[in-house]
């Protein structure tokens, strides 16, 4: 498990999980094709973040808050390159 995580990455071990737990028939490779699996928190579908509508609050929030962090982040890298040291 060490050496796939080493070499695939952590990605790879979670397809083979699901491999393992889908059924075992035709439909299991076109199901394993549509399977993303991203290492770490960036990906390129966080606009199109699901919820249930009990949950659609706490998603716009957390997408705000992302945003919020972003806006910062990119304030200080300006205040930082135009500050002479």
């Amino acid at each position: 498990m060490k050496k796939i995580a080493a070499d695939l990455g952590y990605g790879e071990i979670l397809k083979r999980a699901v491999s393992k737990m889908l059924p075992k028939n035709q439909l299991r490779w076109s199901r394993l094709e549509r399977l993303k699996v991203f290492d770490g928190s960036d990906h390129p579908y966080k606009q199109n973040l699901i919820a249930f509508a009990d949950e659609q609050p706490i998603v716009q929030k957390k997408i705000e808050d992302l945003q919020n962090r972003k806006k910062v982040l990119e304030e200080y890298e300006a205040r930082m390159k135009s500050r002479k040291i």
